[in-house]
């Protein structure tokens, strides 16, 4: 049986680089194909074009919006037809947007819930009876999941129910010695924050505070071998986790509404 991995928001960001480190982490050698799922096919091809420079990996291209159901129905029959072991699922595919929730487009705050909670849900779903003992599942959360983020709600909801399924989800896969891993990064120097910055004046997260997508990755596939529950990135966010269970989450709230009636 062909072992792989499938990789979510492959085309830009932290799932492009999950890509790059599973054909480089010598603890990934046992996979012989990578699906790489995104919506724009074209920087697909770049990432296999680039990938094949470097490494016998095969790439396989799904050129897909996980928002459509249809897409999820192609992908469940495309691993009814391979026979395949899923060594790897990463599920980076998702998108946030900054502002209030009665402002911002509705369409986009709705669209937030079918990629980030939906298409998450429906993937794994359809890929674990595909898993094996010791295959491990990447759910790519936020730091945003440990308390609710105003002019982030949507965006932080979605991520808390990462946070919370994943978790929950790795306790039922223990007894299979399938592993979940649920990664929490902070803000990250990715195309994210183009789409994701509602008015170019307010600068939410200073670029001084934002970690690099090959960090962060390197510590989840880390985290993930070791069998980790958590993989949070960088330290400053392990404070920040750390802290959001010791602080009453109403005085956070408070905190950040007085921040931003001044900004």
């Amino acid at each position: 049986m062909k072992h792989i991995a499938i990789v979510t928001g492959a085309s830009s960001g932290i799932g492009r680089h999950f890509v790059y480190q599973l054909v480089k982490d010598k603890k990934c050698s046992q996979v012989e194909e990578i699906w790489i799922i995104a919506r724009r096919r074209e920087r697909l091809q770049q990432l296999k074009q680039k990938i094949n420079q470097h490494s016998s990996v095969s790439i396989k291209i799904f050129a897909l919006d996980l928002q459509n159901k249809e897409s999820i129905v192609q992908l469940k029959k495309e691993l009814e037809k391979s026979e395949a072991v899923v060594s790897y699922l990463i599920n980076a595919a998702g998108y946030g947007k900054l502002g209030s929730f009665f402002s911002g487009d509705f369409e986009e705050q709705i669209g937030m819930i079918d990629l980030n909670v939906k298409a998450l849900s429906s993937l794994t779903h359809i890929v674990l009876p595909y898993c094996i003992c010791g295959s491990h599942i990447l759910q790519i959360s936020s730091a945003v999941a440990f308390l609710p983020q105003p002019n982030f709600s949507v965006y932080s909801a979605t991520k808390s129910f990462v946070f919370s399924f994943s978790r929950a989800l790795r306790q039922e896969l223990r007894k299979k010695n399938i592993w979940v891993t649920v990664v929490c990064p902070g803000p990250v120097n990715t195309e994210f924050f183009q789409r994701a910055q509602w008015n170019p004046s307010k600068k939410f997260y200073p670029p001084i505070i934002r970690a690099s997508a090959t960090s962060i990755v390197k510590k989840a596939l880390s985290d993930a071998h070791h069998c980790k529950e958590l993989s949070i990135c960088p330290p400053l966010m392990q404070f920040f986790y750390v802290l959001s269970k010791l602080v009453p989450h109403r005085f956070v709230l408070n905190t950040f509404y007085h921040f931003n009636q001044r900004a």
